[in-house]
């Protein structure tokens, strides 16, 4: 078993200055930014291991992690046609597996059980201040903001994974997979106008660690507020099959995945409760040869489908950013991603010389 414990204090400041060269003029940017961050966090994670008898092994690993950050940082920035805040997030995550194998001969025929489970808990808040002016819009009124934003939130997830090998012939296996995942996500952020609260001339002291405002739960901004809840099952079928060799090792499979996601959606006017059933596709490659001891090359692919989030399937508007406003699609599709890696190595121990290359392709369809 092991543990650490960490911690950090960063001060940092910056000044920028960007000019964007554009068709119709340019545009010149400038900003200034300063922040601090301490942070903490506590790791403990455990492994043990039994063997009951020769042709059965049992490993738990626990762990467990607990981290708090808390910082402010000050910004300003324009953009030109010519030449305070107080956070505070904590963050707990505890995790543990257990693996039982049994083998069923010598040969290799075994078959392995395995579970998961994890929890995690988090609380993070933040301060907002903002003023935009829209130059280019005649009588478009400032944009001027303050906000105070609490975002408690809290998921768990376990797994139970079933693997049978069976061997077909000398160094040659077939391997069969089944894993089943449950996921649950909840998310509330809450988002308060403390404009009403702001008094001309003097500073807006509870960016800086004082006390909010009494009554400032009532000025809840129902636009930028949200509440969102996962319920997400996922089932994946795999086959395998594994040629082990004396100079090179090749295994190719497929996965077939279905999968059921439920979402639970408020904001402002919207309340609704969305769900998707989907059939994801996934092969995969790995080849390795070895030409000695040590000097290797291995060849991956690895296909993913990937589905859009459900939060980005409703048709709704996110404004909580002024001048980074999104708007949900209903029409996005899936996509597809092919992975290809190439590595070489090799070392000579006489010369103390090492050659690694490293090649990687990455191609998403629809992304």
């Amino acid at each position: 078993g092991s543990a650490r414990y960490n911690y950090s204090d960063r001060d940092a400041s910056s000044v920028s200055s960007t000019e964007r060269f554009l068709q119709n003029g340019n545009s010149y940017s400038n900003s200034n930014g300063s922040n601090r961050n301490r942070n903490m966090d506590f790791k403990a994670d455990f492994r043990l291991e039994w063997k009951p008898d020769t042709m059965t092994n049992i490993v738990f690993r626990p762990n467990v992690s607990y981290g708090k950050s808390k910082g402010y940082s000050i910004s300003e920035s324009g953009t030109f046609n010519e030449d305070p805040f107080n956070l505070i997030s904590k963050i707990l995550t505890a995790n543990a597996s257990l693996m039982v194998n049994r083998k069923l001969n010598n040969r290799g025929r075994n078959i392995t059980l395995r579970g998961t489970f994890g929890y995690g808990d988090s609380e993070s808040e933040s301060f907002m201040e903002s003023l935009t002016r829209y130059f280019l819009e005649a009588g478009r009124p400032l944009d001027e903001r303050k906000q105070y934003t609490s975002t408690p939130g809290n998921n768990y997830n376990y797994s139970a994974e079933l693997t049978y090998n069976e061997p077909l012939a000398k160094a040659t296996f077939l391997q069969l997979r089944y894993r089943f995942q449950y996921k649950y996500t909840e998310s509330d952020r809450s988002t308060f106008d403390l404009n009403s609260f702001a008094v001309k001339g003097q500073d807006w002291d509870w960016l800086f660690g004082y006390p909010l405002p009494e009554g400032y739960e009532a000025n809840k901004d129902m636009d930028l507020s949200k509440y969102a809840k996962y319920n997400y099952y996922n089932h994946d079928i795999n086959a395998g099959l594994n040629f082990i060799r004396e100079k090179y090792r090749f295994n190719v499979g497929v996965s077939l995945q279905p999968q059921n996601t439920k979402l639970t959606y408020k904001k402002s006017d919207v309340d609704t409760i969305v769900k998707r059933n989907v059939f994801n596709f996934a092969p995969n490659i790995d080849f390795r040869y070895r030409f000695s001891k040590v000097s290797q090359l291995r060849f991956t692919y690895r296909g993913r489908p990937g589905q859009p989030s459900m939060e980005n399937l409703l048709d709704v508007t996110d404004n909580s950013n002024p001048l980074r406003i999104t708007k949900g699609n209903p029409g996005l599709k899936p996509s597809f991603s092919h992975n290809i890696r190439l590595f070489y190595n090799t070392y000579n121990a006489e010369k103390q010389r090492g050659v690694m290359a490293h090649a990687f392709m990455n191609l998403t369809q629809n992304n």
